[in-house]
């Protein structure tokens, strides 16, 4: 289990594909972000690009959400591309 956020905060876990910023987040997966912050807000600081955005299906706690979602304390933000190999 993680640390407890700070006063005003909310720590959310999140899995940002490649090519996009880890500045924000530490070494176990961990991002502190301000209580009211959105899915938007979150993928603004790991400098999501916007293609990328658009072919990626973004996660929250493994359903489809709205980008103007408001997070939670604990929730995971998963990426999944829709074109995948195998």
């Amino acid at each position: 289990m993680p640390t407890p956020a700070p006063e005003g905060m909310i720590k959310i876990k999140i899995y940002p594909p490649m090519f996009c910023s880890f500045k924000h987040i530490d070494d176990r997966g961990w991002m502190v972000l301000k209580k009211g912050s959105t899915l938007k807000d979150a993928c603004r600081l790991i400098k999501m690009p916007r293609g990328l955005a658009k072919i990626m299906m973004v996660k929250l706690n493994g359903l489809s959400e709205p980008w103007d979602t408001v997070l939670e304390n604990d929730d995971v933000i998963g990426f999944f591309s829709f074109i995948s190999g195998g």
